[in-house]
């Protein structure tokens, strides 16, 4: 059994969650996921982990600036974000455009994700291939070294 990266590629290839779709950067949607991390506050951006792909409901982000914004696209772009998964239809109807125009300036790829779907769900889904993907890795290399171990002797 093949272990499988967790990207936002396949994220959005998810039977549980139908209806993501990319607004941006889709040419970058392969990149490794190795957590989540969700955007409330303004301070959040310096607990960030490479690799995290961000959720929000772009509510906070209606008390940003522009310049603001295009600081928060930067860093995450610096601290190696994987991409964003936007909810339409609660604060926004779509995401705006100038979220999209530094996300493509950074190259970070934005996916939205229906109003029907909560973002606590997402992000445990996500946990979850992640889980699921360490472990096979784990058991695969375990299995590996002791084929190795055994045609030595």
């Amino acid at each position: 059994m093949g272990s499988k990266t967790v990207t936002l590629q396949s994220i959005t290839k998810s039977t549980e969650f139908t209806g993501l779709v990319c607004v941006c950067c889709e040419q970058y949607m392969n990149r490794p996921v190795t957590g989540v991390h969700i955007i409330d506050n303004p301070d959040t951006i310096r607990f960030f982990r490479t690799g995290e792909v961000v959720l929000t409901t772009g509510y906070i982000l209606q008390y940003f600036t522009a310049k603001e914004l295009q600081d928060l696209m930067r860093h995450l772009c610096e601290r190696g974000c994987s991409g964003v998964i936007f909810k339409i239809n609660r604060f926004y109807d779509k995401v705006p455009g100038n979220i999209i125009q530094y996300a493509m300036e950074y190259d970070i790829p934005i996916v939205t994700i229906p109003y029907k779907y909560a973002l606590a769900d997402l992000q445990a889904y996500i946990h979850r291939q992640i889980f699921i993907n360490d472990y096979n890795v784990e058991k695969e290399t375990k299995r590996d070294l002791e084929e190795e171990h055994y045609k030595s002797k």
